[in-house]
């Protein structure tokens, strides 16, 4: 309703928040995670989620990195990371696991 009305003195919450979601894909350079304003079709995604949708993506790159790569812990994570500094894309690169 204030966003339809535009109260002159009462401006909290009335301008539209840009769309965001948090889409993702797999190829062979690993998982590509990455927050777009809008969704082709066909694409994996989850949303729209606004402005939380960039904390999310920060979050879900660590546990996966963890998940994926034990071995590597948070030493070997790329710089900046731990921060929640991903860039445009966080890619978690796929790496080929030695027989035993």
């Amino acid at each position: 309703m204030l966003r339809t009305l535009r109260p002159r003195f009462n401006r909290a919450g009335t301008w539209a928040w840009p769309s965001r979601f948090l889409t993702w894909c797999v190829d062979d350079c690993g998982l590509e995670l990455a927050i777009s304003a809008a969704v082709d079709p066909g694409d994996a995604f989850y949303g729209p989620l606004g402005a939380r949708a960039i904390p999310l993506r920060a979050t879900l790159a660590r546990l996966l990195w963890c998940s994926i790569h034990r071995e590597r812990g948070y030493v070997r994570m790329a710089q900046g990371w731990f921060a929640g500094h991903h860039g445009q894309t966080a890619i978690i690169p796929r790496f080929a696991v030695a027989a035993e």
